[in-house]
């Protein structure tokens, strides 16, 4: 038995101090594949570009505060807006504080509060809020994945993930949708 009692605050002291090295160990920042421990091959600041489809014709105009390039061909990006253009009217314009473009893609990632300007297929004007967007240059599509809100005169949504056309105008929630119109407001 005095073995035991021995033994048993031991074995206490070791679990506790197992318990704080993972803990401390968890609370430390992990590098991702966002936050390269490389330097940038080169920086740019205040930036504006075009990204062209197959027939030449411009489909996103970006304005970034910064971009960085790296060896690897990934780009990261602060203070970006770009322009979803369309052949008529106006364009939708996504903004975010940080942005990413992964290595060999088309895709563009937008990160931090995101916000887009966008229209209904009646023309009214629409607001999305989100933390994380991907843009899809090749299909015309808004995406992702995580919390949503969305206002516009008369409408107001939540959700979880989002799909938006901006040629097509279309915008649908995917999960956990909350909608709510305001009486005597037109929305079609």
């Amino acid at each position: 038995m005095t073995l035991r009692r021995a033994v048993l605050p031991i074995l206490l002291a070791a679990s506790a101090a197992a318990l704080l090295i993972h803990l401390y160990r968890q609370s430390q920042p992990k590098p991702t594949a966002r936050q390269s421990p490389i330097r940038p091959e080169y920086t740019l600041d205040n930036v504006v570009w075009n990204r062209f489809n197959a027939n030449g014709e411009p489909v996103l105009r970006g304005h970034a505060v910064q971009l960085n390039y790296f060896t690897d061909a990934h780009v990261t990006g602060r203070g970006l807006d770009i322009e979803a253009l369309r052949s008529h009217g106006s364009p939708w314009v996504a903004s975010s504080p940080t942005g990413l473009v992964p290595s060999n893609s088309s895709l563009i990632e937008l990160t931090g509060h995101v916000q887009v300007h966008g229209y209904w297929p009646d023309g009214k004007p629409l607001t999305i809020d989100t933390i994380r967007l991907w843009i899809n240059p090749h299909a015309h599509q808004l995406s992702t994945d995580g919390p949503v809100v969305m206002n516009s005169e008369g409408r107001h949504g939540t959700g979880l993930g989002l799909r938006a056309n901006w040629l097509a105008q279309n915008v649908s929630l995917l999960f956990n949708v909350e909608m709510s119109y305001d009486a005597g407001t037109k929305t079609h």
